[in-house]
């Protein structure tokens, strides 16, 4: 007969991943104590649906990334700072800190985490365990390809200040109103990035003032910079989920005839969901297809998204901005050859 020997149950170990060019593997690693109170912390008792992936310790903070969050917790405070992978624009190292830019619903916000130089690799080794660095794009636009004039000092969501409107038209008004401003910019003017940055805040606020109460609706705006020499095929712009046709507002370097995105080209995407009811979400997603990449960005982020690239480009995001409330967002995307 069998015999069955019960063990005392042990604290699951915290198992690192360590990522190669091919494929993410798992690296098996000796028990450490540390690690494995971490992940309880990281679990709070293995009652929350994330993984331990690994820590820094350095002079000021404790750094932890799991699979959802990367968490930062200072010396001197118990609570956490908790940032979701999909909020970091990008990071830098400067000359005593790390600065990691994080979306905000007013353009990207700075946490600056001061440590000693041999800490730097550490902690950029920690952040590229789910960050892909050629994919982050920072805030300084000199010298972007396909934009005529240089475009630096412009934050993208820096504008996002709701105001009351004292009058506004219907839903067909307000983006006609938006193309025919949109439809004469181009790349060549100094304000091109702050202008169609004023108008994608200008359709989420006059649209968010025209739907509310009881006919209240999700919305959504995409902005689309071509920043390479090359001109890009437009294959389709639709919505998988929303109560709207999907709304293509062009600025001046756009073919709509063939639907090419010339070099400084910029599209505008808007749409809007139904109204949310016991029968319908009334969530938003928009899908762009191009012959360079292909994405689909929904009205928060927990909600499904998600950007597939191909060879030879790379597709970085500008702005992120979600509202608090769940009623709309707002993106900027920047094409760029993958050099």
């Amino acid at each position: 007969t069998a015999t069955f020997l019960k063990g005392n149950k042990r604290l699951r170990r915290a198992l690192p991943n360590a990522p190669s060019e091919s494929e993410t593997k798992t690296k098996l690693v000796c028990y450490d104590d540390m690690s494995a109170k971490i992940q309880q912390q990281v679990t709070k008792g293995e009652t929350v649906d994330d993984v331990y992936l690994g820590h820094i310790l350095t002079n000021q903070h404790l750094i932890i990334a799991s699979e959802k969050y990367l968490w930062i917790i200072e010396k001197e405070s118990v609570e956490p700072r908790c940032i979701n992978w999909g909020e970091i624009s990008y990071f830098e190292a400067g000359r005593s800190c790390m600065k990691i830019d994080v979306f905000s619903t007013q353009g990207t916000k700075s946490h600056m985490l001061r440590m000693r130089q041999n800490e730097f690799s550490s902690l950029r080794e920690l952040l590229t365990l789910k960050l892909d660095q050629s994919s982050l794009v920072g805030t300084s636009f000199t010298d972007l390809q396909g934009i005529k004039v240089n475009q630096s000092g412009h934050v993208f969501g820096s504008l996002n200040i709701p105001k009351e409107l004292e009058e506004f038209d219907d839903d067909e008004s307000i983006i006609q109103s938006c193309h025919d401003r949109i439809n004469i910019l181009g790349s060549f003017l100094p304000h091109y990035f702050h202008d169609l940055d004023k108008e994608a805040w200008l359709l989420i606020n006059s649209l968010t003032q025209l739907f509310s109460g009881w006919s209240s609706r999700r919305c959504v705006v995409v902005g689309l910079i071509n920043a390479t020499n090359e001109s890009i095929q437009i294959k389709s712009i639709n919505m998988v989920e929303g109560g709207s046709p999907c709304h293509v507002i062009p600025t001046i370097e756009y073919d709509p005839t063939n639907a090419v995105l010339h070099p400084g080209g910029i599209l505008l995407c808007v749409g809007w969901g139904a109204v949310p009811s016991s029968m319908q979400t009334g969530r938003v997603m928009i899908r762009i297809e191009t012959n360079s990449f292909a994405c689909s960005l929904a009205d928060s982020i927990s909600h499904t998204s998600s950007v597939e690239v191909l060879a030879g480009y790379k597709v970085g995001f500008l702005e992120k901005s979600i509202d608090e409330s769940g009623w709309w967002a707002k993106y900027w995307m920047l094409l760029q050859a993958d050099s």
